[in-house]
């Protein structure tokens, strides 16, 4: 049986202290570069931050793309 193979995998997910402990931010800090990176995920009452989008944002602002 072949292995099917994804073109573009499912976007990682974090949790509000993974993403805090990731980026070394603050709440209110993670919370406005995740927005102004359109990288906000919510199911229900939870909140997600996309961390690809996230880590795209960041790069951008450091010129590293």
């Amino acid at each position: 049986m072949n292995a099917q193979r994804l073109i573009n995998p499912a976007p990682k997910l974090l949790k509000r202290q993974q993403a805090e402990e990731r980026y070394s931010m603050s709440w209110n800090t993670l919370l406005k570069a995740a927005q102004d990176a359109g990288a906000i995920v919510r199911y229900g009452r939870s909140v997600f931050f996309n961390a690809t989008l996230m880590d795209k944002y960041f790069d951008g602002l450091s010129g590293a793309e």
